[in-house]
């Protein structure tokens, strides 16, 4: 029980310094407007699936490859914020829910 909680906060903890490291520290214009919707770690924490949803507009080809391009910064970053001995991997994954809801609330 006490590493769920530490899960979730540790999982809250990214999402918000991932999104304020993209507004903040983050220069690729490829990944301006992108918003973090949510972060997932695996249980043994060695990986973090960070879902991302993008405008309408943007081009989701080169928010990926901006994401990939900033991963290493993120990572070191988020070692120093977190003060984690070994910090997950990222994996950034677009979150497509709220086209769903679009989709859904046009018919």
């Amino acid at each position: 029980m006490v590493e769920g909680r530490r899960k979730k906060r540790l999982e809250s903890l990214l999402l918000r310094a991932i999104a304020d490291l993209l507004t903040k520290e983050v220069q690729d214009p490829r990944l301006e407007g992108v918003s973090i919707t949510t972060v997932t770690l695996t249980e043994d924490f060695s990986e973090a699936k960070v879902f991302f949803y993008i405008h309408k507009g943007q081009d989701l080809g080169k928010v990926k490859k901006g994401f990939e391009s900033a991963k290493g910064f993120l990572r070191a970053e988020l070692g120093h914020i977190a003060k984690l001995r070994r910090t997950p991997d990222l994996k950034f994954i677009y979150d497509d829910t709220l086209d769903l809801f679009d989709r859904i609330k046009e018919r």
